[in-house]
């Protein structure tokens, strides 16, 4: 018999952990069991948890999910995972995890598929992919989604830029504008301040998102590459509204 290693807590209680499947579980006792009950419950213990598990809907599976990445990710990545599951049809989200099927995604994205653009879609999809890849990992999901389509953006003119340029002239608009000539996010112009101005160099180090409670806070940039200095001419750099 595999003896199993049975730790007295500060409480009093008593604690028995094994790892099965990549997943640690965790028994306590009010007093210290046998090796033959430490055996038994732990044998069972897995079993309870799937149980358990069995009708987590979508919903809370989000949830969870979203709550072990939050610390990792941006908090305006964190924002959107949290609001796409009001974003899906309810007949998905109140399903048990456990009990959606390939069917199921495939319904759900043909239904999105009738309002939202491809990009959104594939989003969307990651979501649900990720989210179904954590508590099912052995379930495979090969769903077909709607074609890209190839966005062709229009580019404004060196006349469009001028008269925008002119119109913003002496308005609380026009810094913000001049600086996303140099290629600057809204987030980091927004998260801009006096500091970060030395000479004519401005420094690019942190951006400004809203947070999963609608609260302005700061991160850092989009990449390491975004965390960058440039030098912006001396009309910027010595303006004061």
């Amino acid at each position: 018999m595999i003896h199993m290693k049975i730790e007295k807590l500060p409480s009093g209680s008593y604690r028995i952990r094994k790892m099965y499947k990549g997943q640690m579980y965790t028994v306590v006792f009010n007093e210290k069991p046998t090796q033959k009950e430490a055996m038994q419950a732990m044998a069972a213990e897995p079993d309870k948890i799937k149980s358990k598990k069995y009708h987590l809907t979508f919903t809370e599976a989000a949830q969870q999910y979203t709550e072990t990445k939050e610390h990792v990710l941006s908090p305006k990545t964190v924002k959107e995972y949290l609001e796409i599951p009001s974003r899906l049809t309810d007949d998905f989200t109140n399903k048990p995890i456990y009990d959606i099927t390939q069917i199921d995604i495939q319904k759900e994205i043909n239904i999105l598929a009738k309002t939202l653009a491809p990009k959104t879609i594939r989003n969307y999809h990651g979501f649900i992919s990720s989210v179904l890849g954590m508590f099912r990992p052995e379930m495979n999901i090969s769903t077909t989604l709607p074609q890209k389509i190839k966005n062709e953006p229009y580019i404004p003119t060196d006349e469009d830029i001028k008269r925008l340029l002119q119109a913003a002239q002496g308005s609380m608009f026009e810094i913000p504008i001049k600086l996303a000539c140099y290629g600057l996010r809204r987030s980091e112009i927004c998260s801009l301040t006096i500091d970060d101005l030395n000479g004519n160099t401005l420094a690019i180090d942190s951006a400004k998102v809203l947070d999963k409670n609608n609260q302005w806070v700061e991160k850092q940039t989009k990449t390491t590459a975004s965390t960058r200095e440039i030098v912006i001419s001396p009309p910027i750099s010595r303006f004061n509204p």
